[in-house]
């Protein structure tokens, strides 16, 4: 890592859904996309986030009962919380 900072860090992991989606602006888009080159441990944070939205659009055509999503969202923000502790504690 050539001295990526927890705030770079925090700045593109604030952005990655935006990012994976497509829906960055160009400028943006590139510094994220210049971290990930720069940083494993966001990049592995990015390589799960894709996948897990792979696996999801794969797997879940059905309308989602009400209050389901939420309820997954609200789990997976902790999950990420998680794991961008313990990136950060990585670096």
């Amino acid at each position: 890592m050539d001295d990526v900072t927890k705030d770079e860090c925090r700045e593109v992991l604030d952005n990655l859904e935006r990012y994976l989606d497509g829906e960055c602006p160009a400028d943006l888009e590139a510094v994220v996309a210049e971290h990930l080159s720069d940083c494993p441990p966001c990049l592995h944070r990015s390589d799960f986030e894709r996948a897990l939205s792979s696996l999801i659009a794969r797997h879940c055509r059905d309308t989602a009962p009400a209050g389901l999503l939420d309820r997954v969202l609200t789990t997976r923000r902790r999950s990420c919380e998680q794991v961008d502790v313990a990136a950060a504690k990585r670096l």
